[in-house]
């Protein structure tokens, strides 16, 4: 036990030192920013596994973030003792993680906790005006493609709601780098196209980028569009491949053209009543699975 109490010590200083060494050479101030939520879930811990793997890759400070979130009704009204265990707890899961990470990562990136309690996407917006992440990253279990923004609910109202952008991560995801990027789109939102986002991991990952166009008219009819040659325009400097798409089972395309690219990473656009709304609709009721490793970048303005 002695020894077990001593260890424990001794890592704290380490990455108390590693975090002050690298604090005093980094700029903190231009450093982005990733916020992982967890639930101390499997599947939130390999969210946030991935999260530290690319906040390494990035040079990015990661915030551990967990929201106690209490019922809306007390038959018997907690007490300020059953309050504070249940932060404590929280806050000695978020320090074992915090450690947990540290050695994944060797100690090369900053990494802060924070315990918030109240409600789940409130919190979630208070904490990014502050910080305004990089991006927020929550995780997901094995389910239908669609069925992972659901998450309760909260995953998809984030996605919907949040002016950042999200990183939905399923269970089986690895972090191995990311080197081909598709983005779905309908043509639709031409004005709202996550360039900056798309250069960021581009420069930094050196990824491809394939633009799959998304339509149930004819595709044909597609490539004549005003909106298509405006996105076509806006990509050239990523100089990508560009795929149509044309049916009534859009989820099924995505998910053909996924698989047979290995692609690492799929972006859409969030927006209420457009493409990427309409695809959730849809696919809760046609249970598409993409492969489960694959992340979606949900970006919003």
């Amino acid at each position: 036990m002695l020894i077990t109490v001593m260890l424990q010590s001794f890592l704290h200083v380490y990455f108390w030192l590693a975090n002050q060494l690298i604090k005093s050479f980094i700029n903190i101030g231009g450093m982005k920013t990733i916020i992982a939520l967890t639930n101390f879930s499997k599947s939130s811990y390999n969210a946030v596994k991935y999260s530290a793997d690319m906040a390494k890759i990035l040079q990015a400070e990661l915030v551990l973030m967990h929201v106690v979130q209490l019922p809306v009704s007390f038959e018997v009204p907690l007490s300020e003792y059953e309050f504070n265990a249940m932060q404590q707890e929280a806050q000695d899961e978020l320090a074992k993680l915090k450690t947990m990470l540290l050695l994944r990562t060797g100690a090369e990136i900053i990494i802060s906790t924070k315990v918030i309690t109240g409600t789940m996407l409130h919190e979630i917006e208070e904490v990014c005006a502050t910080k305004k992440p990089f991006l927020v990253v929550m995780g997901t279990e094995r389910r239908s493609w669609t069925e992972r923004f659901v998450f309760g609910s909260n995953t998809f109202n984030s996605v919907k709601n949040l002016h950042y952008p999200v990183l939905v991560v399923p269970q089986d995801a690895v972090f191995r780098g990311i080197n081909r990027i598709v983005l779905a789109s309908d043509c639709k939102d031409v004005d709202e196209l996550p360039l900056e986002i798309l250069r960021e991991l581009v420069d930094v990952f050196h990824a491809s980028v394939d633009i799959l166009h998304v339509s149930t008219n004819n595709g044909d009819e597609l490539k004549s569009a005003v909106n298509f040659q405006i996105v076509k325009h806006r990509f050239d400097e990523f100089n990508p491949r560009t795929f149509f798409v044309s049916g009534d089972n859009i989820e099924q395309a995505i998910n053909s053209y996924a698989e047979e690219n290995n692609d690492d990473l799929v972006m859409v656009i969030a927006r209420k009543h457009n493409f990427f709304q309409s695809l959730v609709h849809k696919s809760q009721s046609s249970h598409i699975t993409l492969k489960p490793h694959i992340p979606v970048l949900a970006v919003a303005e």
